[in-house]
């Protein structure tokens, strides 16, 4: 009887054993990865683009493309390596052919006119202010809005005006739908304007 009572409490206590590494590992599953969330040693923070304060500059196509005088180099000779099979020998006849060849100039794009007319821009000017902490927060407004603007500084007789201005747009007539876009967005009138 000793036996058993001593058999019987080695099982329950191996019971209580596994039973406590049980709720310990399950315990363990469920926190664990809401404590490490693998991200290691970055920051939890995420990084955050400033955007840029300027818009992008329009550039006429006839200066965009003068990067200088085009070379006209020849390649280097190759030499030819040792023929080991008539498919090699090929090869390297028709790899002559190509390098020997003299390298063409490059003619210079220019516009479907032919003229070097300057590109025109227009952008919507939702609105002009004295304050730059107002013409600021219309621009991120717009912004969140998800329309390109921008402040633009102006000098009136005395005073700095700061103007919000959403674009550049190629064309007038997508300049005038978002204007109407812009007016409905902040309940006061906008104007086309040409840019720059």
């Amino acid at each position: 009887m000793a036996v058993e009572l001593q058999e019987e409490q080695r099982s329950l206590k191996l019971r209580k054993r596994l039973w406590g590494a049980t709720v310990l590992i399950a315990v363990a599953v469920l926190v664990l990865p809401l404590l490490l969330d693998g991200s290691g040693s970055e920051s939890q923070f995420r990084r955050v683009e400033k955007l840029r304060e300027e818009p992008p500059r329009i550039v006429n196509a006839g200066d965009s493309l003068e990067t200088g005088p085009v070379l006209q180099s020849k390649a280097p000779a190759i030499s030819p390596p040792v023929v080991v099979s008539p498919v090699e020998a090929e090869l390297t006849a028709i790899a002559d052919q190509v390098w020997s060849k003299e390298l063409e100039p490059i003619e210079p794009l220019v516009n479907s006119a032919g003229t070097s007319e300057s590109l025109v821009a227009w952008v919507v000017q939702a609105g002009s202010y004295r304050q730059e902490a107002n013409a600021i927060a219309v621009r991120d407004r717009l912004r969140r809005a998800g329309y390109p603007s921008f402040v633009a500084a102006a000098q009136d007789r005395s005073d700095m005006l700061y103007r919000v201005q959403v674009g550049p747009m190629i064309d007038q007539e997508r300049a005038a739908l978002t204007r109407n876009k812009v007016v409905s967005l902040l309940g006061r009138e906008a104007i086309v304007v040409r840019y720059p």
